[in-house]
């Protein structure tokens, strides 16, 4: 009975793990009952971390791809696991007989501000889906909004309020309601916390789409506040029309929102040159990671090895003891401190000291290592100058 029951809750919390819940949420503030789709991340019954939300309109077929793209660059460590939260808008309105998110997302083109309906479906997500989902899962400050074409363009309706819900903001082919673009320039050039946009088109979509799109990044590039985290898709030859540009230009729009959250890349790497106090400069990356995305994590071993590799090239040999210790501190069963810490005492001229860090590191090499030549060749080299 003893297996039976074991057996029974490791399946549960499999399933648990990998659940895709559709609920349907009774919505005082719209008087209705509103389909909704909640994705949860693979760890999150077995963790008690929280996650980013992301929230995407036209759920019921932008989450596919949304679902997908988060799983897959989460696995890879590239942005932090998401809780993902679509709703559902693509089906006929059965009192005014058209499709529900032209009612959702509703507007007066004179003034460029939601009206009837589109105003309220704001204060749904706002005041009563967020709060819910706040409530009932482990959830950070750091939230998406997602929209696809008419979607797209109300959701600069929420960068608008006084404090905006969302931290980042994915317009897909949009079509923007022009007359509203100037009060959210001022608002943008105004920022005084990180905000995230990405705009995207595709190479055959809709004229008056890719025409908005462009008129747009015109006018927003060019801002400058670097609040305003802005980038817009650009691929050639991609080909995409107004239905495919969703799934083509989504994984760099994911890229972008998590910008600050990945390892270090060549062009950060280049950056970090610059600075005199690198090993501060790494910790305060990570700070900022938990302050913008809500996840404490620690610092990658790869980030320790590009910090040491530009501490190397700058010759700053203090710093490269300190991060050394650091490494150690923080992987104590992997080389790569103790061969930061070997090169270190080379450089001083302390070769027995350097053989012993090298040697230590060398016995923590995996059986997997295929460069081992390599750190013998270092090792070697120390018993040369020790003679």
């Amino acid at each position: 009975m003893k297996i039976l029951a074991l057996l029974f809750i490791s399946i549960s919390l499999s399933l648990t793990a990998q659940e895709n819940k559709n609920i349907e949420f009774d919505s005082k503030i719209l008087s209705e009952t509103r389909s909704i789709s909640i994705h949860i991340p693979e760890s999150y019954a077995t963790s008690e971390k929280s996650y980013p939300v992301i929230y995407s309109l036209d759920g019921e077929y932008t989450r596919f791809a949304l679902n997908g793209t988060i799983d897959y660059y989460s696995f890879w460590d590239k942005i932090p696991e998401c809780i993902v939260v679509s709703i559902n808008q693509n089906y006929l309105d059965t009192v005014k007989n058209i499709y529900k998110r032209w009612i959702d997302c509703s507007y007066s083109w004179d003034s460029g501000f939601p009206k009837n309906k589109g105003v309220i479906f704001k204060d749904f997500i706002s005041d009563e889906l967020i709060p819910f989902i706040d409530s009932s899962y482990r959830t950070t400050n750091f939230r998406t909004i997602v929209g696809h074409s008419l979607t797209a363009n109300y959701i600069n309706y929420f960068l608008l309020d006084d404090k905006p819900v969302f931290t980042g903001y994915v317009a897909i082919s949009p079509y923007y309601a022009s007359n509203g673009l100037d009060s959210l320039k001022t608002i943008i050039e105004n920022l005084k916390t990180p905000i995230f946009y990405y705009v995207a088109s595709g190479e055959n979509d809709l004229s008056g789409h890719i025409k908005s799109v462009k008129e747009f990044d015109k006018q927003f590039a060019k801002i400058e506040n670097e609040n305003f985290v802005y980038e817009m898709f650009e691929m050639g030859n991609n080909e995409a029309t107004h239905s495919t540009i969703f799934p083509i230009a989504l994984p760099k729009a994911i890229e972008h929102l998590f910008s600050l959250y990945g390892s270090i890349n060549k062009t950060e790497f280049k950056r970090l040159l610059k600075f005199e106090d690198k090993i501060e400069y790494l910790k305060h990356r990570y700070r900022r990671i938990e302050d913008i995305y809500g996840n404490k994590i620690e610092i990658r071993e790869d980030d320790l090895n590009s910090v040491s590799y530009a501490i190397t090239k700058k010759k700053q040999w203090d710093q490269l003891k300190q991060i050394a210790k650091l490494t150690i501190e923080i992987y104590p069963d992997s080389w790569l401190g103790y061969w930061t810490l070997g090169e270190y005492e080379e450089k001083m001229g302390h070769f027995d000291l350097a053989l012993k860090q090298f040697e230590l590191g060398f016995s923590k090499l995996g059986n997997d290592t295929f460069n081992i030549s390599d750190f013998q060749e270092d090792i070697d080299r120390v018993k040369s100058k020790m003679k």
